[in-house]
């Protein structure tokens, strides 16, 4: 049995037929990736003026596993408006003998005025630790420039390229606003806890209330502390989408009443400056017109599947707000559709 899919769309921070540009910012959204998951998120991406849609691989093959992959994307690239068509896969080696792992990036494009299909791709081999299970990447392995002859193409893409004319599109729904999956616990500091009112003190409160849940197992993903005077709210936010992380602790910060006076981000994170990439608990405060970071390098005393383990906590500001802002009162760049409100009281 087969359901439609439907496509998420985000603003493109970047001109369209920048051919490099686009490429460039994919590439890094995608080596971030294997690093923090140890894998690509496999999608297609459509490149639009001022909009990027996606559609997200995994859940196609969960809800509509008979739908050909290729045929989706040809079907997709036609699409009015998009100027731009490309894939993110996971590849693996041929040799039995090693764990080869790819990230792939292949795009597809008719230049204009010509009627000519051309294919370009590039490759990020990478490893995953054994320690924390984090991905480990090497350098992007690019084509040189781009073909128009599907010969050049190995087997797997020549399926994308050219799907076999028995093979069936996906039903694909239009775009609408970015759904977050977003779930909060709640309740207020007891009367011998004052509420946050420095950058610093956040920092102290947000880390005792979950990072240690955190190291367990029981929460995953970001999380986003939220005070409002004595009134806290934990909130778990979902990963992989396309809407940024940036954007989902703006949305928390600032479309619930009262307004947020106090807001931290406590997450899993890998620093772009370490390698190898080194995972540790991040906690970025705003409170009080200051930011204020914690860094805490991970250990895996137990190996990738045991409980992680702190030795370390490195202290970064406070320091003043950016112009501009950035979470608190800072207008959200996307409009999300929230589907899991408040679930229960912690």
């Amino acid at each position: 049995m087969s359901s439609p899919i439907r496509l998420e769309r985000t603003d493109l921070p970047l001109a369209p037929d920048d051919l490099d540009g686009v490429r460039d910012w994919l590439m890094a959204a995608v080596r971030t990736e294997v690093k923090l998951r140890g894998t690509p998120h496999p999608r297609i991406v459509l490149v639009g003026d001022g909009f990027v849609e996606t559609l997200d691989l995994d859940r196609l093959s969960r809800v509509d596993p008979g739908a050909d992959a290729g045929a989706t994307f040809q079907r997709l690239r036609q699409r009015p408006g998009v100027r731009r068509a490309l894939m993110v896969l996971v590849g693996r080696g041929d040799d039995a003998d090693r764990d080869e792992r790819f990230a792939i990036l292949f795009e597809e494009r008719t230049v204009a005025g010509e009627g000519v299909r051309r294919w370009w791709l590039a490759m990020l081999p990478y490893d995953k630790d054994p320690e924390s299970g984090l991905g480990i990447p090497d350098a992007w392995q690019l084509s040189r420039g781009e073909t128009s002859s599907l010969a050049d193409l190995p087997a797997f893409l020549i399926a994308i390229a050219a799907p076999p004319t028995t093979a069936r599109a996906a039903t694909v729904l239009e775009p609408v606003p970015p759904v977050a999956d977003l779930s909060v616990r709640y309740g207020e500091l007891d009367e011998d806890t004052p509420p946050p009112s420095t950058a610093l003190r956040l920092v102290e409160l947000a880390s005792g209330m979950v990072v240690p849940a955190l190291l367990a197992g029981d929460l995953r993903g970001a999380l986003v502390v939220r005070f409002s005077g004595r009134a806290w709210e934990v909130w778990q936010l979902p990963g992989g989408g396309p809407v940024t992380v940036e954007e989902l602790v703006r949305y928390v910060a600032n479309h619930r009443e009262p307004a947020a006076d106090a807001i931290a981000l406590v997450q899993v994170a890998i620093r772009p400056e370490d390698e190898p990439p080194q995972p540790g608990v991040q906690v970025i405060a705003e409170c009080g017109s200051e930011i204020a970071e914690t860094w805490s390098p991970l250990t895996f005393p137990e190996g990738p599947d045991g409980r992680p383990q702190i030795d370390d906590v490195l202290l970064r500001g406070p320091d003043p707000v950016p112009e501009g802002g950035l979470w608190l009162g800072v207008r959200n760049a996307v409009e999300l559709e929230l589907i899991s409100p408040l679930v229960g009281e912690a």
